[in-house]
C-alpha cells in the first residue's frame, strides 16, 4: 500500500479532490453559463483541506508503520475531520456575514459583493469538507475491497519526550488558519479581532473548567500529549479515550442547547425598538460560540487520535469509537444553525 505513506496519501487525495470537484461542477455550472472554476476558493481550501492535512500529520506522524486496519482508521478519522472543519467554516463565513452588515461598505464597493464573499466561505467550506471526505472514503473502500487485511502488526514506537514535528505542523496550522480568517475578514470589510470577544473566551474557558473538574488526573497532560510522547499504562490510555469521547459529546450538546435557545432570544428581541440591531448582535454571539465549540472539538479529535495511536503501539488494537459522531452530534446543530439564520434574515428583511 503505497498510500500508507502520509505525504503520498495527502498529495494523491488532493489531486483526486481537484479532479472530482471539477468533474462534478462542470455539468452543473454549464447550465448557468459559469466556469467550473467558480467553485474554486483558496480560503475554503485553507480552512478545510489544508488544515485537515496538517492536523492529520500532527495526529499520525509519530507512527512510522501501521497495518491495514489502522490505515483504515486514519482514513475514517480524516473524513470526520474534513466534515467538522467544513462546518467550522460555515460558522466563520456566517460570522463575517453578520459583522459585515454592521460596517458600511467603502465608496465604490458593492455591499452585495461583501455579502456574497462571506456566504461563499460558509457554503464552499461545507462543500469542500464533504467532497474531501468522499475522496478519502473512496480510497478506504478501494483498499477494503482489494487490499489484504491479514497482516501482522509491526510496531515502531517513537522515542519518549518532546516531538518537534507535531509542534511545527501545529504552528503552520495556526498560521494557515488565521491567515485564511484574516483574508476572509478583509473580503467582508471587517477585522479578524471582531471574532475574539470577551464573552466567547469566558464561555470556552468555562467549558474547559467543567472538563478539568471531571477528569481524573492532570487535564493539561492531554494537551501536552499532542507534542509529547510518553509510554503510559494501557488502562490509563483507555480511561483517556473514554473521557475524550464523552467530552466531545458534552461539547456538542452544549452547542446544541445554545442553538435551541436562539429562536427564543430572537423572538424576544423583536419587541425591542432597534430589533434589527439586537437580533444581529444575538446571532453574532451565537455564531462566535458555535465557532469556538467546533474548534474545541477539532482539537479534541487530535488528542483522541494520539491516544488511539498510543494504544495501537501497545497491543495493536484500534479503538475507533463512534464512527458516526459527526452525523449524530455535529450535523444536526449545523443544519439547525443554517435554517435558523436563513429564516431570521428572511424575517428581518421582510418586516
Amino acid at each position: 500500500m503505497i498510500l500508507r505513506n502520509n505525504y503520498i496519501l495527502l498529495i494523491f487525495a488532493t489531486i483526486v479532490f481537484a479532479l472530482f470537484l471539477f468533474l462534478i461542477a462542470m455539468p452543473l455550472f454549464n447550465v448557468v453559463d459559469l466556469r467550473p472554476l467558480a467553485i474554486n476558493d483558496s480560503i475554503s481550501f485553507m480552512i478545510v483541506n489544508f488544515s485537515a492535512y496538517l492536523l492529520f500529520l500532527i495526529s499520525f506522524g509519530f507512527i512510522r508503520k501501521c497495518n491495514a486496519n489502522f490505515f483504515y482508521y486514519k482514513l475514517m478519522w480524516i473524513q470526520e475531520m474534513l466534515i467538522t472543519l467544513g462546518f467550522l467554516g460555515l460558522g466563520i463565513g456566517f460570522v463575517y456575514m453578520i459583522l459585515g452588515m454592521h460596517v458600511p461598505p467603502a465608496p465604490g464597493v458593492d455591499p452585495t459583493a461583501k455579502l456574497v464573499a462571506s456566504i461563499a466561505i460558509a457554503m464552499i467550506t461545507v462543500i469542500y469538507g464533504f467532497f474531501g471526505a468522499v475522496v478519502f472514503y473512496l480510497i478506504q473502500k478501494y483498499y477494503e475491497l482489494k487490499g489484504n487485511n491479514n497482516e501482522k502488526n509491526d510496531f515502531i514506537a517513537p522515542k519518549e519526550g518532546f516531538q518537534l514535528q507535531p509542534m511545527i505542523y501545529f504552528i503552520i496550522f495556526l498560521i494557515v488558519y488565521f491567515l485564511a480568517c484574516h483574508i476572509g475578514a478583509l473580503d467582508a470589510g471587517v477585522s479578524t479581532k471582531n471574532i475574539v470577544t470577551s464573552e466567547g473566551l469566558i464561555f470556552i474557558i468555562s467549558i474547559n473548567a467543567i472538563f478539568i473538574f471531571m477528569y481524573k488526573g492532570n487535564y493539561l497532560n492531554l494537551i501536552k500529549n499532542i507534542f509529547w510522547y510518553k509510554n503510559e499504562p494501557e488502562n490509563s490510555i483507555r480511561y483517556n479515550l473514554i473521557f475524550i469521547r464523552n467530552i466531545k459529546k458534552i461539547a456538542s450538546m452544549i452547542m446544541t442547547l445554545i442553538l435551541i435557545v436562539t429562536p427564543l432570544i430572537i423572538l424576544a428581541s423583536l419587541g425591542l425598538d432597534d430589533n434589527h440591531i439586537a437580533i444581529a448582535l444575538v446571532i453574532e454571539n451565537i455564531l462566535i460560540y458555535y465557532v469556538y465549540v467546533t474548534l474545541l472539538i477539532v482539537i479534541i479529535n487530535v488528542i483522541e487520535a494520539k491516544e488511539v495511536g498510543k494504544l495501537y503501539l501497545i497491543n495493536g488494537e484500534i479503538s475507533s469509537g463512534n464512527r458516526f459522531f459527526v452525523i449524530t452530534y455535529i450535523l444536526p446543530p449545523a443544519v439547525f444553525l443554517y435554517v435558523t439564520l436563513m429564516m431570521t434574515i428572511y424575517w428581518t428583511t421582510l418586516f
